[in-house]
This record gives structure tokens, sequence and C-alpha cells, in this order.
């Protein structure tokens, strides 16, 4: 239950974007909302959560970039959490950033993943994306290497995973070559 004001664009690109706020000040000469303790935005299908709860629209609605917010994907089933994103909001159901996500292996082992890329498709899905280099040293369980492209998809449980494994093992003799897929992979198994 949100208590406050409601503010609503009435940008004709925006499509009523929304948020409520307990608090906020007017600048009539300068054409700028300062709102506080705003708890969340619904953007797309996804939940962001601003980090200090401060909300700044300039004039023609531009909203000042959040920085250091949370964000969940999608609201309904609330399958994937970032956290450290940076966010333009463009619109009701337009918005792009960037942030870290949290895969964590079936030996309960964190590994933070980088989305330089977290945008919304046509039909107003989130999905982001994160290139995982050699040099990460990223590992789908300790036994594979990984590297390639990560895929977040907000409607989907898993993440995609499009590159190239490589088995880990320590024996002379043998040549550790890579193998390429793309598959859907559930981290807890």
């Amino acid at each position: 239950k949100l208590e406050g004001s409601e503010f609503i664009s009435t940008h004709p690109n925006q499509d009523s974007l929304r948020f409520v706020a307990p608090y906020a000040k007017y600048s009539l000469k300068e054409y700028i909302i300062r709102a506080d303790k705003v708890k969340y935005i619904l953007v797309a299908d996804a939940i962001l959560y601003p980090d200090s709860g401060k909300v700044t629209v300039y004039k023609k609605a531009r909203m000042e970039k959040f920085a250091n917010a949370k964000l969940v994907a999608n609201s309904a089933t609330r399958f994937h959490s970032m956290y450290n994103v940076t966010a333009d909001v463009n619109g009701r159901k337009s918005y792009t950033g960037s942030g870290d996500y949290d895969y964590i292996d079936p030996e309960k082992r964190k590994q933070t993943l980088s989305f330089s890329k977290i945008t919304v498709d046509t039909t107003a899905q989130t999905y982001a994306v994160s290139e995982i280099p050699d040099s990460m040293d990223f590992k789908l369980i300790p036994q594979i290497s990984y590297k390639g492209n990560i895929v977040l998809t907000a409607s989907k449980k898993f993440l995609t995973f499009t590159g190239f494994g490589r088995l880990n093992f320590n024996c002379p003799d043998m040549e550790r070559s890579c193998f390429k897929f793309s598959a859907d992979i559930n981290p807890a198994e």
C-alpha cells in the first residue's frame, strides 16, 4: 500500500509513466519536481527501486538517471533481481540501463555477472545481455568454465547461455578443448 500523491506523466511519449511519493518539492521557475520517499516505479514489466527513494523530473518530463538502484524483473514472476543498477527511464514501457546479477552455482558459490545492457523488447518485456570473457574465469560449476554471452529474459526462470564451455581437470596428457552450446541453465543443477 502506497501513501502519498500519484505523479502521472502527460508527456505523449511516456504512456502515463507514474509513481507515488509522499513528499515532493516543485520549482515553477526551473520546471523541476523533486520527489522523495518513492518506494518503486513500475516500468515495462519490471519494478525499479530507487536507491535513495528520490526521483527528479526535469523540464519536458525527463527523469534524472537512477544510480545504485535495484531492479526486479518481471513484476509477476520476480524471477530475476539485479543491483547496482544504473537506469534511464524514458516512459511507462521504456527504459535502458546496466546492472549486476548474482549467479549461484550448486555449491552455493556466488559469481557476479555484469549486464552491460538492460532494456525492453517490442513486447515490453525486460531482457539483459552480458558478455563473459575468458579472462573472467567464470564457472557454470567448478568443473566447467564458460565464456560467451548470457541473456536474461524476464519471463524465463533461467538464464540463456550461448558460448563455449571447457571441462576443468588436471591431466597433463589430455588437451582441454572447448565445446560450443546454447541452453537455458538451471544453476542449482
